[in-house]
């Protein structure tokens, strides 16, 4: 590449070293700024999401500890009545005669007035379980045809009474749960007929133990749909009615749904709900069974499910509260704040930019500013050098010097130079005179003898 002058290829080169200086900064500042936005928002990322985690994990629980003090109330209630019963019992066997078959119907009837929201509260003995002599009560009320002692207690047009359990059978789940395992049960939540309505009810019963061993068992059966009302106000509470609330009996009945309300009771197997969800809820289920932790997440492509189990009395097999949020709901926040940091980094790439091709404007300026005025002495010893050659040969000029840098140095170099070469012409042409003079004396004599010579 040729260039008309010094100063053009100095700012040519300045100019390309700038550039290159400036855009190697800015892809170096660039590179350094995306990784550390990278790991920032990984970490804020994860952060974010382990937050929403124990966010779904917390209130889960909050719900779960919200159903067992509800659920509490008629277990304890059922464990002081089968303690009384059982009390009454032991001072029967011994003799002192307390146990009173016309009493037990007045206490049962007493609880439940107190607990208006529960439907039946009942005992269920087993045959001679009651101090024997189940013949002598054949056919009374609360009894059955064979005297056995069955009495539960309800509402009936508008005043309470007390009857011997319809149709009951010693295969009846609520009655074997507690009396083959002597622990509190609380039952798979089914549909009933109550007042000609169906209503979704669970029984808690206990075993009623004496010193004779396990006489029969106190249950209350308890409505469920305060269960249903306290997951929809859980949801819309801490998910604005965007989360899936589902709660699971110890054998997958379904207790509660905010996704569908319409399968309340089913097995989750055999709910008519045309819903992938209830396959994933009964996935859900069987290994949250599986690790028997405290709170079991499972995270898959759409949803995020947190697992709390609820344990109820002393039963050995909980009942569990699942709680799903769709992703881009659950981690929304954080997607939210990885979108920020993104932007953020893009805004500064830009200011990035811009501040480049300002330095770069900036630097092309002072280039062919500043480049032209430091050559301006080198120029003006070219003119003057351009001076001398064309002054025909007078040695006695000088360049006149007007820095004390290179240039100036040279110009004193110069000076010198020509100083000694006019010294080294005058001395030669002082001695080409003292020449010719010497020869034109020498030629005079000659010619003086020569003609010397000839007049002789």
């Amino acid at each position: 590449m040729r260039f008309r002058s010094l100063s053009s290829r100095i700012s040519f080169y300045l100019t390309l070293l700038i550039s290159l200086t400036l855009l190697i900064s800015f892809l170096s500042i660039r590179f350094i700024s995306h990784q550390t936005q990278a790991k920032v928002t990984e970490q804020v990322s994860q952060m974010k999401r382990q937050d929403t985690l124990r966010h779904l994990q917390a209130s889960a629980q909050s719900l779960a500890h919200a159903i067992k003090g509800e659920l509490e109330i008629p277990l304890q209630s059922m464990r002081t009545l089968a303690q009384m019963f059982a009390a009454s019992l032991d001072v029967e066997n011994q003799q002192n005669p307390v146990f009173d078959r016309l009493i037990i119907p007045k206490v049962q009837i007493a609880i439940l007035k107190q607990y208006p929201e529960w439907e039946f509260v009942y005992s269920q003995w087993k045959p001679e379980g009651a101090v024997g002599q189940d013949h002598a009560w054949r056919g009374l009320v609360n009894h059955t045809e064979s005297g056995r002692f069955l009495p539960v207690a309800e509402r009936h047009q508008g005043t309470y009474r007390s009857r011997a359990t319809y149709n009951f059978t010693d295969d009846a789940k609520y009655y074997q749960c507690s009396v083959t395992t002597g622990k509190d049960c609380v039952t798979d939540p089914l549909q009933y007929k109550i007042r000609g309505q169906m209503a979704l009810m669970t029984e808690v019963t206990t075993p009623i133990i004496s010193q004779q061993g396990i006489a029969g068992m106190v249950g209350a059966s308890i409505p469920t749909q305060f269960i249903q009302e306290k997951a929809q106000a859980f949801n819309q509470k801490f998910f604005q009615g965007q989360a899936y609330v589902s709660i699971l009996s110890q054998n997958k009945h379904l207790v509660a749904s905010t996704l569908f309300p319409q399968a309340l009771g089913a097995v989750l197997e055999e709910a008519k709900v045309s819903n992938d969800y209830v396959q994933k809820l009964a996935i859900f289920y069987q290994q949250a069974q599986k690790s028997q932790q405290a709170a079991y997440l499972y995270q898959d492509q759409e949803l995020i499910s947190v697992l709390v189990p609820l344990y109820l009395g002393n039963m050995s097999t909980p009942w569990y509260i699942v709680t799903s949020l769709p992703l881009e709901i659950a981690f929304a926040e954080a997607q939210n704040l990885e979108q920020t940091l993104v932007d953020f980094a893009q805004s500064l790439d830009i200011k990035m930019f811009f501040i480049g091709v300002f330095c770069l404007a900036i630097s092309l300026v002072i280039s062919f500013i500043l480049v032209p005025a430091s050559t301006r002495p080198l120029k003006s010893l070219v003119t003057s050098l351009d001076c001398l050659a064309q002054g025909q040969g007078d040695l006695t000029q000088r360049l006149p010097v007007n820095s004390q840098d290179e240039v100036g140095q040279v110009t004193q170099s110069l000076n010198q130079f020509l100083a000694s070469l006019h010294t080294l012409v005058k001395t030669s042409v002082l001695q080409g005179q003292a020449l010719i003079q010497a020869t034109q004396e020498a030629q005079d004599l000659l010619t003086k003898n020569h003609h010397a010579l000839l007049s002789q």
